[in-house]
């Protein structure tokens, strides 16, 4: 069950996702409603699909929704919270799951795709345009982002660069470790593994102020990640994010995509905004 808080209406949040333009705007690359039939083509496997409306009032919608020819149930509910809406999704699937299909659908893949989709939706609705979108066609061994961030390259950097700074990306722990040389230890500071060197990140191969951020993924595999800041005028920076040699399956790589497209959503929202970005458990 996935939630976020959004400043519009339910009227608007509803329509959101029932009218195929406004569909194409957040959740789907196009879009077409028939009836009761809803046609999505996403990048997103767990998106992309036809469903079925079952149910519609003000306050909650209630679909079949099918991945990968799998019947799952999505109910999706918007309750006023004052001048906001929260919206609530509940995706259920049997278990286990049926034989043939070829792309897992539990509740972390949930998580992940229905995370970002409603990230999406939030600065759809109040800032006009999606977050962010997902590079198409897919590559299986490396995860390619880019995204738009309304601050100067200056204050991206700090926030790649500075450990008070980045324990406000939800993928860090207890205290990020940043070493601020070639070389140098860089960790998110999971706690468990930090001790062994075996966290998520590993050493600096790169270190340009206000312009590259390399380091290496667990500790010296070939699995390597590069942040990139190109200024956009003195408000605005490109991000542009990889994660390369990911020597995984296919479904697992979409774990990675969805999961850094997720804190990249983040680290916009807290520039831009000067406030995390609430997550659900």
């Amino acid at each position: 069950m996935r939630h976020q808080i959004i400043n519009t209406s339910a009227a608007a949040a509803l329509n959101a996702w029932t009218d195929p333009a406004e569909l194409e705007c957040w959740l789907a690359e196009a879009a077409a409603v028939k009836g009761e039939d809803v046609v999505l083509t996403s990048c997103i496997p767990n998106i992309s699909g036809r469903h079925r409306l079952l149910q519609r009032n003000d306050h909650q919608l209630a679909f079949d929704w099918y991945i990968d020819g799998c019947q799952t149930s999505l109910d999706v509910s918007f309750e006023p919270a004052g001048e906001s809406t929260k919206i609530t999704v509940d995706q259920r699937c049997t278990e286990p799951l049926p034989k043939g299909v070829r792309f897992p659908i539990g509740k972390h893949y949930g998580r992940l795709s229905w995370n970002f989709a409603l990230y999406q939706l939030k600065f759809y609705l109040e800032d006009g345009q999606r977050a962010m979108r997902l590079p198409w066609p897919d590559d299986p061994h490396t995860i390619r982002h880019a995204i738009e961030i309304k601050a100067p390259a200056q204050r991206v950097w700090q926030v790649l660069s500075d450990q008070d700074q980045l324990r406000h990306m939800s993928l860090t722990m207890e205290r990020p470790l940043i070493d601020a040389r070639l070389g140098g230890r860089y960790s998110f500071g999971w706690t468990t593994e930090e001790e062994n060197q075996t966290d998520g990140p590993g050493h600096i191969t790169r270190w340009e102020p206000e312009k590259q951020l390399s380091h290496t993924w667990h500790g010296g595999r070939d699995s390597e990640i590069h942040w990139q800041l190109k200024p956009m005028g003195d408000s605005k920076t490109h991000l542009s994010f990889q994660h390369t040699g990911l020597a995984f399956p296919y479904a697992e790589v979409w774990s990675y995509k969805l999961g850094w497209a997720e804190h990249l959503i983040e680290m916009k929202h807290y520039l831009e905004r000067g406030t995390p970005l609430a997550k659900t458990p």
